[in-house]
């Protein structure tokens, strides 16, 4: 028995989406792969590469690692980072949530971030 599938057809968002260069997030910044290596993302129903996306590797785990240590010890970071010193999950969201939105610290992160 033979059974037909009908590939769907993706939104142009989604198609936009899959065909532009990926990127990693670090430091606020998307950038390449230190490497210049990317790797094929399959779409797991049909197995066909629908995009490439950066091979991060030591050195851009590294460059993350650096640049979230940076944030973490800015104001912000120290500002909502709990008394013991340790962060638990959620944290950071509920200190950011909780934060005006008018407060220097909240734009600077906001304007870091982007």
């Amino acid at each position: 028995m033979n059974i037909a599938i009908t590939k769907p057809r993706l939104g142009s968002a989604a198609a936009s989406f899959l065909a532009k260069e990926h990127k990693l997030l670090i430091d606020g910044k998307w950038v390449a792969a230190q490497s210049g290596q990317t790797f094929p993302v399959e779409d797991p129903a049909t197995e066909e590469v629908i995009a490439h996306v950066p091979a991060g590797d030591k050195a851009d785990i590294d460059a993350a690692v650096a640049a979230a240590r940076r944030a973490f010890e800015t104001a912000l970071g120290r500002a909502c980072r709990p008394a013991s010193g340790r962060v638990s999950s959620g944290g950071s969201a509920t200190c950011l949530s909780s934060m005006p939105t008018s407060s220097p610290s909240w734009r600077r992160w906001t304007t870091a971030s982007r």
